[in-house]
């Protein structure tokens, strides 16, 4: 892996690709990293972040609110780490949250090979990645919040809105649009977007992609178009409508959907 790999391109990329693990991991010794690594092995939502792992044993708890933790999700305790690790020759990982300079030296020359440790100092990492996995909630659920807050501003426009992928499917759209269609919202979505298109009196508005669409020209060009449309009604009435297309670009700058107003 090189410095590039981390360029502006590779962004989004994870490089860990899920066939890692599991990891079995034995603790020594508590504190506040005790609950921290307890929710990353046991909460749902850290499964996006890291590999399996398995708690299987801890030694050197001398507290009993740490003894009590560990009770509740039956680990075994041991009184040291010899004895733990002979209890459990599948512990693969290691964590010291002791803080001891003797345990740590008599630790690394006794673990073998296979066996990875991650001392005191390293848990940072992890009280770290279950901080940002609280954030991560946080704004899930404000960001969820706020998409409904926006869905019934965009609901209570009048205009026709639709939001579709490049090839002119339904992404999204408003309240006004399926119910002048007489369709639910969802048996609309994924479909092509004349399915959903009405005149004001509820007629098709078109029965297939118009190459006067400004869809097309943004499309092409990638910047806001419109264009003058003239259709008739059921009624033999000729009306005029003005059509906007909107490009929707992803953090990188690239079209992803189109937005179209009519």
């Amino acid at each position: 892996m090189t410095t590039d790999d981390f360029s502006y391109e590779h962004l989004g990329v994870c490089y860990w690709n899920g066939s890692m693990g599991p990891f079995v991991i034995g603790i020594i010794g508590s504190g506040p990293g005790l609950q921290v690594l307890i929710d990353i092995v046991y909460t749902e939502v850290f499964r996006d972040f890291v590999p399996d792992m398995v708690l299987v044993g801890a030694s050197h708890i001398s507290d009993s609110k740490s003894l009590d933790i560990l009770a509740e999700i039956n680990i075994p305790v041991c009184d040291t780490f010899e004895e733990m690790l002979g209890q459990h020759p599948d512990i693969n990982l290691v964590v010291e949250m002791l803080g001891s300079a003797d345990v740590l030296a008599r630790l690394r020359k006794a673990l073998p090979e296979h066996v990875s440790l991650m001392d005191h100092r390293e848990l940072v990492f992890f009280c770290g990645l279950h901080d940002m996995a609280a954030v991560k909630g946080h704004y899930k659920e404000n960001l969820a919040h706020q998409r409904t807050l926006l869905q019934s501003i965009i609901d209570e426009i009048r205009e026709d809105i639709f939001l579709l992928d490049k090839s002119g499917q339904v992404v999204d759209l408003n309240r006004i649009v399926w119910q002048r269609a007489g369709i639910p919202r969802k048996d609309l979505l994924g479909k092509p977007c004349w399915h959903a298109a009405r005149l004001r009196d509820g007629s098709a508005f078109c029965d297939q992609l118009d190459p006067v669409c400004p869809f097309h020209k943004t499309l092409q060009s990638g910047q806001k178009e419109e264009s003058l449309v003239t259709r008739v009604n059921s009624d033999g009435l000729l009306q005029y409508y003005r059509l906007y297309a909107y490009p929707i670009l992803d953090m990188r700058g690239n079209m992803t959907h189109i937005m179209v107003m009519h």
